[in-house]
């Protein structure tokens, strides 16, 4: 997998590979998170592309229910009877085959011509158009509608890669964009965790809430934040098998896990455990949890629950915050388990020396070290790039180590 970035954000320009674990270190300010968000939208865009293309067409059909006058509209079906009639006309660009569908529903009336032809007009929609306008709300959302370089009149350019398939999209200066479609689509959703804390109730209330709506979370176009509380509140769980091989295969991962979280969960409150099938008692909240624990088991209730699958992409973003240096080398030594075991393609942003030596040994150790590559971001004036470290990681400990010679230096001139 290849990610190409031109003026986004801070960066100037970046080609990052992730065919295993990809570490990007760097100060704080020099674009990490941004070669983060660009892969989590051009993956949020482009997976399942038409399914979201019918479900927009969907809702748009569905909203005649809410004209005043229509058909629909004196007809006051119930909820999901108009979800049920909206799924039924999506696509349906035959005007007899329409009309046969709304007089089984509605009845003969007099009006339901005015209702095909909006019908019609909905389907008949250009997909092309339909995915500019997807892939550019969901780089809105995610980038705050501040995509391109705002020091620069020129346009932005991200291309994602993977095999043969390729996503081209270029946004003016305008935040205008223009999707180059492939006329393919990626079939799996990408997971990016940048917050342990959205395990947290009071986090959950706005998913809850759309959950009540009868709104499905996979049918929510939305940041990465608003998508990581979907994907851990998801309900999809593992069939048998899936779940006997995963148990299998992830054991040395889970024991590390269950380890690190001790004896001491059992006091918490938590769901069914997808894998093991067992149930816990009721007892304290999850919001109880240290914050270094709720690191661990946001990891592990996305395995549990299929959101973490083979061959999948993950982006941690600094997942050493909140760790103590010993669990930030326990969590090191877990994703590269994850990543042998599961064929993860990862991206991580770390400031951790601790974390980042962590990852180099544990590669070695455990044979994957061919598949870990390393980057140092860095600012060039007003702009970030990237650099392609992997033989020469030295480069980076020399940056992570600057603060404490700083504070050596300090320590020296104040003895004088």
């Amino acid at each position: 997998m290849e990610l190409k970035i031109s003026n986004v954000g801070k960066i100037d320009s970046a080609n990052i590979e992730i065919k295993g674990i990809t570490i990007i270190a760097g100060l704080n300010g020099t674009g990490k998170s941004t070669v983060s968000r660009s892969l989590f939208a051009m993956f949020h865009s482009f997976s399942n592309m038409s399914r979201k293309i019918n479900l927009e067409k969907m809702y748009a059909i569905d909203n005649l229910f809410s004209k005043p006058g229509s058909i629909f509209w004196r007809s006051k079906l119930k909820w999901g009877q108009r979800r049920e009639l909206a799924t039924l006309l999506v696509g349906n660009i035959d005007e007899n085959s329409i009309r046969e569908i709304l007089q089984d529903c509605l009845g003969k009336d007099e009006y339901i011509s005015n209702e095909i032809d909006d019908i019609m007009k909905i389907n008949l929609t250009p997909n092309s158009l339909l995915i500019n306008e997807i892939v550019s709300e969901i780089f809105s959302r995610e980038f705050n509608d501040h995509i391109t370089n705002i020091r620069s009149s020129a346009g932005s350019e991200i291309v994602l890669k993977i095999k043969n398939f390729k996503m081209d999209i270029w946004f003016d200066n305008n935040n205008k964009i223009l999707v180059k479609d492939s006329g393919e689509e990626l079939k799996q959703q990408i997971v990016y965790i940048d917050d342990p804390f959205i395990i947290d109730s009071y986090n959950l209330v706005d998913i809850n809430t759309k959950i009540l709506l009868h709104v499905a979370n996979d049918e929510i176009i939305t940041n990465h934040r608003d998508t990581l509380i979907s994907q851990y509140k998801s309900t999809k769980n593992l069939n048998l098998v899936d779940r006997a091989n995963l148990k299998e295969k992830l054991s040395a991962v889970y024991q590390k896990i269950n380890d690190t979280l001790g004896s001491d969960m059992s006091l918490f409150e938590t769901d069914k455990d997808g894998i093991s099938g067992s149930k816990r008692t009721r007892g304290l909240s999850l919001d109880s949890l240290s914050s270094g624990m709720k690191t661990f088991y946001l990891i592990k209730s996305l395995i549990d629950n299929g959101t973490i699958v083979q061959n999948g992409t993950l982006i941690l973003d600094e997942p050493e915050v909140h760790l103590h240096p010993d669990w930030q080398v326990t969590l090191a030594e877990i994703i590269v388990l994850l990543q042998k075991e599961m064929g993860l393609h990862i991206l991580i942003n770390t400031h951790s020396p601790y974390f980042l030596r962590a990852i180099e040994v544990f590669s070695r150790k455990y044979d994957t070290e061919d598949t870990v590559k390393y980057y140092l971001s860095y600012n060039e004036g007003n702009n970030a790039k990237m650099k392609d470290v992997t033989y020469n990681i030295s480069e980076i400990y020399r940056v992570l180590s600057d603060p404490l010679q700083r504070i050596e230096n300090e320590a020296y001139n104040d003895g004088d």
